[in-house]
């Protein structure tokens, strides 16, 4: 399967041809994926078995317009990568989509399926190949002058109770998604507990009123600043 794929690199496979909305083993012959959940929904789709129409849930994603159509077993791997039966308690989180070849009834295919994403930030992975349009930059910059990006040392960790303070006030559970939210917040790295819990405060409501991560953090960061968190 290697040698084939190395064969195959820089080539551009016939199934492209003929484009389609959700995502598709084909869309990541060049490698994983990882994305980070913004929401869920339902559509019919057409089994091709049967040639009738079928409700399927559909998973989306932020920076793209693409879509998972989830089925048994990757609904089983979210869940486990998620840690919750509830899916929405899986928007925010981070998931990676690979390729896996298995054996579905007499033929083997190449399977989409989901695995904890690497710690290591590599949403860029197969962007182009995806053809996602992202919406919003990686690093987000400063809405007002206040916090100037000069003032960010990123070789500085963020500290223990910042750290602790953004996961009481958040949905974010792990270490690394507290991490990259913070990062992506613009926040200083001196920034104090009392601020931090602030603004921790105001992105965790504009996300339960269903405004989208990267809208609830330049939300956040707004009245943050408006009214005084610093």
């Amino acid at each position: 399967m290697n040698a084939r794929k190395d064969e195959n690199k820089g080539k551009t496979h016939a199934d492209k041809l003929i484009p389609k909305p959700h995502i598709r083993p084909v869309d990541l012959l060049d490698g994983d994926v990882t994305l980070r959940i913004k929401g869920h929904d339902w559509d019919e789709f057409m089994d091709q078995r049967s040639k009738t129409n079928q409700t399927k849930g559909i998973i989306t994603f932020d920076r793209t317009d693409k879509y998972l159509i989830v089925n048994k077993t990757q609904k089983d791997q979210i869940i486990e990568i998620c840690g919750s039966e509830y899916i929405e308690d899986w928007y925010g989180k981070r998931i990676t989509l690979y390729l896996r070849e298995e054996k579905i009834g007499a033929e083997m295919k190449m399977c989409v399926r989901v695995k904890k994403p690497p710690k290591a930030r590599t949403a860029e992975e197969g962007i182009a190949e995806l053809g996602f349009t992202p919406d919003y930059e990686d690093t987000v910059e400063p809405a007002d002058k206040e916090i100037k990006t000069s003032e960010v040392d990123e070789s500085k960790p963020w500290h223990k109770r910042v750290v602790e303070a953004t996961r009481a006030k958040t949905h974010l559970q792990t270490d690394v998604e507290i991490n990259e939210f913070l990062d992506d917040s613009g926040l200083p790295r001196d920034v104090t507990v009392a601020a931090a819990r602030v603004f921790s405060e105001l992105y965790q409501s504009a996300v339960k009123d269903g405004v989208l991560i990267h809208e609830a953090i330049d939300y956040a960061r707004a009245n943050w600043q408006n009214g005084g968190g610093e």
